[in-house]
């Protein structure tokens, strides 16, 4: 995460962030820690969705304080002093969406990515009872080849199950927990769930959602409206959340840290 600048606290404020909670938890996700090489990847690509966020509103502010500077130079009455804030306001759902929808893929690109990793170290662990046709067996020249069919196999069938399923599945073949409190896998199934109605229905509560968000204040049919403290909050818990669960999983199958 060398590569991006540290957000600047007062802006994010700005931004309707304004506790010192978020505060200290933007801090920690900031903080250098060693992590898998998907580990850096996605926390890379979150701070710089912030950081893109923040170059936007800073730049609307500019924009507006060199039109106040103009009106009162020239006496025009008629400028706007806060015309690119409020429009930056007013447009920044339709990024927002992009943005969430863009980190959400990015954490669950990170567990196939890892998994592959695990996989290639630990063939052993696909071990099941699982048959393989000879005439399949017969497709590849080695041992080597056919393992490494198996394992982007696996990683395809977990990629297409549900996120409950997946920490099912570690916690049996991997022996690791993926939830470390059941806060944590209701509000990121809840990130996964607006991702899927944004990309499939126009952002509108639908029933899956309903059925697989416990507790939510939305009803069917709603628009799901994104926000920017929703988004800011968002990514910085995704980030901690991957943080930690990259630090214990790299502990245990001693995965290559940076």
């Amino acid at each position: 995460m060398a590569d991006t600048k540290k957000i600047n606290i007062s802006e994010l404020r700005n931004l309707e962030v304004k506790d010192t909670e978020f505060e200290t938890f933007l801090n920690k996700a900031q903080e250098k820690t060693k992590l898998t090489e998907p580990g850096h990847h996605f926390c890379t690509v979150s701070m710089r969705c912030l950081d893109f966020l923040n170059f936007l509103f800073t730049l609307a502010q500019n924009c507006d304080h060199l039109a106040k500077t103009y009106a009162e130079v020239f006496e025009e009455k008629k400028i706007d002093g806060e015309f690119y804030v409020k429009y930056f306001r007013n447009q920044a759902p339709f990024l927002l969406e992009i943005m969430i929808c863009k980190q959400i893929d990015e954490f669950t690109s990170y567990f196939s990515e890892l998994l592959r990793l695990i996989l290639k170290a630990n063939p052993s662990i696909l071990k099941s009872g699982d048959r393989i046709k000879v005439e399949e067996i017969l497709k590849f020249e080695s041992m080597d080849e056919l393992t490494a069919h198996l394992i982007e196999n696996k990683i395809m069938e977990l990629s297409y199950q549900s996120f409950t399923d997946l920490g099912i599945w570690l916690e049996e073949r991997l022996g690791v927990d993926l939830f470390d409190e059941n806060d944590e896998k209701e509000i990121i199934i809840e990130l996964i769930e607006t991702r899927n109605i944004i990309v499939h229905n126009r952002g509108k509560i639908g029933t899956k959602y309903l059925k697989n968000v416990k507790s939510t204040r939305f009803k069917i049919g709603e628009l799901r409206k994104i926000d920017i403290e929703y988004f800011a909050r968002s990514a910085v818990f995704l980030i901690l959340f991957l943080k930690s669960f990259d630090q214990k999983i790299s502990k245990k199958f001693k995965l290559v840290t940076r």
